[in-house]
């Protein structure tokens, strides 16, 4: 798909992955979705496949298995999984269930299988997720930019918690002039486990040759495509922009921040969302 395609596409894409990813009953048909987007079925029925590797449909139905499975795991009843997952009845549950996992429901907890199913775009159903949660605005597009980045060390500090409180761990960073400032996030956007679990690396780039100073790890990024915001944004602008280029390019191998200035005070740091292409 050409690159200006993706662009033009992005917003509607990243509203239908979350309206499927944290709500799956309450998808549409595929025509009614593509009407939503102003675009014909079988543009969106392309699109969508070309950029996630599945269609609609199988996305929308494995994500209702998953969400099924999981109660499974769970300990809830064949009956409540099968309403969980949106199923007319029970009977028909089962059919689908056996027909994807290789068995009937009422032994999936005993054989000890992964509730998630294989996926060519790494989107899964998240138990974690809130679905009272309001995804953000897309209607504004952020000019993007493709190159080939270098490899780059960067001088690290983990931090687990919650993405919306980055700013704690940027507090514990110590401080060095003159360094170039990044975050290079481990869970994926739509895919992230546990808010309070999610995992970032923290810190500044290495120049060649040089070492990470006492408390920080080495951690490396190959040479790949990536996909960035052509210019810095402001803080209140950052979560749209990563919306913005997520849904346009959900198969993405890594992704980070670059900051204009040392990220504090964290509310006022202006930053870069890059998406790696592998």
């Amino acid at each position: 798909m050409r690159y200006q395609t993706k662009q033009e596409v992005a917003p509607n894409l990243a509203d239908l992955l979350n309206q499927i990813l944290r709500s799956p009953l309450s998808v549409v048909g595929t025509g009614e979705l593509a009407q939503q987007c102003g675009y014909s079925r079988s543009h969106l029925t392309r699109v969508f496949h070309e950029m996630c590797g599945e269609s609609l449909g199988d996305l929308h139905r494995r994500i209702r298995l998953e969400r099924a499975a999981y109660g499974l795991r769970e300990g809830f009843s064949v009956q409540e999984a099968s309403m969980l997952g949106g199923f007319g009845s029970p009977e028909a549950f089962c059919r689908a269930f056996k027909r994807t996992f290789g068995l009937p429901p009422r032994h999936f907890l005993a054989s000890g299988l992964d509730w998630k199913l294989p996926s060519p775009d790494g989107l899964h159903w998240n138990e974690h997720w809130d679905e009272t949660f309001e995804a953000p605005n897309l209607a504004v597009k952020y000019e993007t930019k493709l190159e080939r980045i270098v490899p780059f060390r960067v001088a690290a500090i983990r931090h687990v918690g919650n993405y919306a409180y980055l700013w704690e761990g940027w507090e514990k960073v110590p401080f060095e002039e003159g360094r170039t400032w990044v975050t290079i996030y481990r869970d994926n956007l739509w895919t992230c486990p546990n808010k309070n679990l999610m995992r970032a690396d923290l810190g500044f780039l290495l120049p060649s040759g040089e070492v990470a100073p006492p408390g920080f790890e080495t951690v490396s990024v190959p040479s790949q495509l990536a996909i960035k915001t052509k210019h810095f944004v402001e803080r209140d602008q950052r979560n749209e922009a990563w919306s913005y280029l997520s849904g346009a390019w959900p198969n993405s191998s890594i992704s980070w921040d670059e900051y204009a200035a040392w990220p504090l005070p964290f509310e006022k740091v202006r930053t870069r969302a890059c998406l790696g292409l592998g």
